[in-house]
C-alpha cells in the first residue's frame, strides 16, 4: 500500500489529495475546494505539452507561501546521471493556480563507495577482485570515473599517450575482444558521460605492474532505468581470451551546488486559466 497526503493550501479552502502507485512511485492529485460546505474540483497547475496531466512520477509535491502569497512546491529530486535536481513553483490566484516557473539545480559530482543500490553486494567491496592488485584497481577506478565524468575524451586520450607501443597493442586487442563480447557498442565517440552504462560503456586503458587493462565504465542500468553510480570493469587478455581481473561499484551523488537556472512557464501557459 502507498501511503495517500492530504493537505490545505494556506490561507485558502483548497486542499489536494495526492497518492503514489507503481514502482515507479508516480504521484496523481486531485485539488479541491470547500465552498459552502461543498467540495468543488478545482484545476491543478497547468503542465508543460507532453506531461500527463497531473500525474508525474518520483517527486514530492506540498503546499506553502512566499511573501504571504500561497503557492505549491513540486520538488523532484532523482539520483540519475545528470546530478540535477529542479523544484517548480506554481501560485494561487485566489480561483485557480497560475504557470509554474521552474528552476533547475546543477551540482558538481561526489564518488565515494556508498552507492544507491548494492549492486550485487558491489557496493563497498568489488565483486570479483582477489589479491594484493585490488587496492590499486580500486583507486584508478576512482580516477577514472572522475576524469571521465569530466572530459570523457581527454580522459582516453591522456591514457591512451602514456602507453608504450607493446602497451598500445595489447590495449587494442582487448579493447576488440571487450567490444565484441558486449551486448551494445562502447560509447567511445561520446563527450556526454551521462550516455555511458554498463550496456554501452566508454572505454579507457590502465596499466599497472605490466598488465595492460581496458577499463569499460558506465552508469549502472535496470531496465530502462539509469542511475548515477558508475559500474567500473578492469578485463585483461590471457592467452587470446578476455578474463575480467576486477569490477567496482562507484557511487556518485549530487555533491556541491554548482549553479542554477530559472525558467519562466511557456507563453502559451502563462494565461492559463
Amino acid at each position: 500500500m502507498y501511503p495517500v497526503a492530504f493537505s490545505r493550501l494556506p490561507t485558502t479552502a483548497v486542499y489536494a489529495v495526492h497518492s503514489e502507485s507503481g514502482t515507479m512511485h508516480c504521484v496523481v492529485s486531485i485539488y479541491f475546494e470547500v465552498k459552502n460546505g461543498k467540495a468543488q474540483i478545482v484545476q491543478g497547475p497547468p503542465r508543460d505539452e507532453g506531461e500527463d496531466g497531473d500525474s508525474d512520477c518520483m517527486i514530492d509535491r506540498s503546499f506553502g507561501t512566499i511573501d504571504q502569497t500561497p503557492v505549491m512546491f513540486e520538488e523532484l529530486y532523482i539520483y540519475s546521471p545528470r546530478l540535477t535536481s529542479t523544484l517548480e513553483i506554481a501560485t494561487w490566484e485566489g480561483d485557480h493556480f497560475a504557470a509554474a516557473c521552474r528552476i533547475t539545480f546543477e551540482f558538481e559530482p561526489e564518488f565515494t563507495s556508498r552507492t544507491l543500490n548494492s549492486w550485487n553486494d558491489c557496493g563497498v567491496e568489488p565483486c570479483d577482485c582477489i589479491g594484493e592488485h585490488c587496492d590499486r584497481l580500486r583507486a584508478a577506478a576512482y580516477r577514472i570515473v572522475g576524469a571521465i565524468q569530466e572530459n570523457p575524451q581527454a580522459a582516453r586520450s591522456n591514457l591512451i599517450a602514456l602507453l608504450s607501443d607493446r602497451e598500445a597493442s595489447r590495449y587494442s586487442e582487448a579493447e576488440t575482444a571487450a567490444s565484441s563480447r558486449d551486448r551494445g557498442v562502447s560509447k567511445q565517440d561520446s563527450s556526454d558521460p551521462t550516455a555511458m552504462t554498463d550496456e554501452f560503456p566508454f572505454r579507457v586503458p590502465y596499466v599497472h605492474d605490466g598488465r595492460v587493462y581496458v577499463v569499460s565504465a558506465g552508469h549502472f542500468t535496470i531496465g530502462w532505468r539509469e542511475f548515477a553510480d558508475w559500474s567500473v570493469t578492469f578485463d585483461e587478455v590471457e592467452r587470446g581470451q578476455l578474463i575480467e581481473r576486477a569490477k567496482f561499484a562507484i557511487g556518485m551523488w549530487k555533491g556541491k551546488l554548482k549553479g542554477a537556472s530559472i525558467e519562466p512557464p511557456p507563453d502559451e501557459l502563462a494565461n492559463y486559466r
